[in-house]
């Protein structure tokens, strides 16, 4: 979770490793690709501010709440992009 304003400079698990969600709650950005064909990240929130991506993204879900805006230069590929307009940090599993 990213609860300040992000500045990344390289992609995020481009090149492998364990399927994490991400939060983003400050106006961020993120110079490069969010996942990649071979290894997406999990679901993406963006909550009342905007992302911006200059690579591609290949997630699960993306998750527009409170206002959250998200803008990519490249193709994305999730399961959906969706508004809410409630958070809750907790994910209740049965």
């Amino acid at each position: 979770m990213f609860t300040q304003a992000t500045n990344l400079t390289s992609g995020i698990n481009i090149t492998g490793g364990k399927v994490v969600d991400l939060m983003f709650t400050g106006p961020s950005s993120v110079s490069g690709a969010i996942g990649s064909s071979t290894s997406k990240v999990g679901d993406i929130t963006i909550s009342g501010d905007i992302l911006n991506c200059t690579g591609g993204i290949n997630a699960g879900y993306i998750i527009l709440i409170n206002v959250g805006d998200i803008k990519f230069k490249e193709t994305t590929n999730s399961l959906d992009i969706s508004e809410g307009s409630s958070f809750s940090p907790f994910v209740f599993k049965s």
